[in-house]
């Protein structure tokens, strides 16, 4: 797809892991994970825009988001963890 922005940050800790998959134009994904041990596994695909936002703070937490954005003007998930 075209325009795909990712903001990964992983810091202060160990043995994290992130799986990325998107297809599509606009999609924008943010992941920050703060700690050890912690997975995030994102799917975006569809016509219309996606956002997705995770935030991972603390260890052994694991987020698995899989959405179609078939809604006109987009769609947007937050996943928050401590």
């Amino acid at each position: 797809g075209d325009s795909i922005e990712l903001s990964l940050i992983q810091k202060n800790g160990q043995d994290n892991d992130i799986d990325i998959y998107a297809n599509g134009n606009n999609n924008s994904i943010s992941i920050v994970q703060d700690g050890s041990y912690n997975i995030a596994d994102v799917t975006q695909t569809g016509p219309e825009p996606t956002t997705t936002t995770i935030n991972q703070t603390g260890d052994n937490f694991n987020t698995t988001v899989t959405q179609y954005c078939n809604t006109q003007g987009g769609c947007s998930v937050t996943v928050t963890q401590y």
